[in-house]
């Protein structure tokens, strides 16, 4: 062997020992998975955790279903951010995680978004959205993939307003691509989560009356018993994986997180100090 290949793989060694293997950093990121209408929120849950921690976190986004379906399928994640409870108690169920793995985090509010300002003015009557949907289409995401399209499905049946508009409703794969259809005016209405709409679009909050709680749990799925990683950062390397991952969920639940996602069109789950009811 030359001097010089030698020199190399000597370099190579030297450099694998000082910032580990490219696996081991990605190994590293606590990976979250989040369904669509709380990835907004996280993305800036997350940006305020990292910069005082150091942490590295990685977010995939879709359908509560269609991540539920992946991690049932073997897919990575460390945490499982659902718009519903029924598909972290399913996990558990599967026998993937155990009963103290599932929290709920936030509870979701359904709102009427509509390009018709009669109706954001005078409220969400009967006669004011019959008139409506007369002349224009409602989305809403799909109600097989997403916990805010099983509530609007649920007020729409309340409303007495399913059976007549069933036929020439629009679904979305998620309630973000919901309201993409109403921003994009291929519909005229949309019934979407609150928290998209609260700052962006007029929009008309649905009584809480007609349709089911949308409490949105979360499951921790790292193992408990998972081996201690030798890390190359800034992070207390002392650590495992699951309790790293376990002090974000607890920075996710802290009143200081809690009392913001009021802001962001949610309910907390957990008393807020100063909260006005809405």
């Amino acid at each position: 062997m030359s001097k010089i290949k030698m020199s190399l793989r000597l370099l190579s060694a030297v450099l694998f020992l000082l910032i580990g293997s490219p696996y081991a950093w990605a190994e590293d990121t606590i990976r979250l998975a989040v369904a669509a209408n709380f990835a907004a929120p996280l993305k800036h849950i997350v940006d305020e955790y990292s910069h005082q921690t150091g942490e590295k976190l990685s977010i995939t986004i879709s359908s509560s279903g269609t991540l539920y379906a992946q991690i049932i399928h073997g897919a990575n994640f460390d945490v499982f951010f659902s718009a519903d409870t029924q598909r972290p108690r399913a996990l558990i169920d599967a026998g993937r995680i155990s009963e103290s793995d599932v929290v709920p985090y936030a509870q979701g509010r359904l709102a009427f978004v509509t390009h018709d300002h009669a109706i954001i003015e005078n409220g969400l009557t009967d006669e004011n959205v019959n008139t409506l949907l007369e002349q224009h289409r409602l989305a809403i995401a799909n109600p097989k993939l997403a916990p805010y399209g099983v509530a609007a499905q649920q007020a729409l049946v309340n409303l007495g307003l399913w059976d007549d508009i069933k036929p020439s409703l629009v679904m979305g794969k998620n309630v973000q691509q919901t309201y993409q259809f109403f921003t994009t005016k291929n519909v005229g209405a949309a019934l979407v989560a609150y928290s998209l709409v609260k700052n962006s679009a007029p929009s008309v909050l649905v009584p809480d009356n007609v349709y089911s709680p949308i409490v949105q749990s979360l499951a921790i799925l790292t193992p408990h018993s998972q081996e201690k990683l030798d890390t190359h950062t800034k992070l207390d390397t002392h650590r495992s994986k699951h309790e790293r991952v376990k002090a974000f969920v607890d920075y996710v639940l802290s009143v200081g997180v809690q009392d913001k996602l009021v802001e962001l069109g949610y309910k907390p789950v957990l008393p807020v100090q100063g909260a006005i009811s809405e």
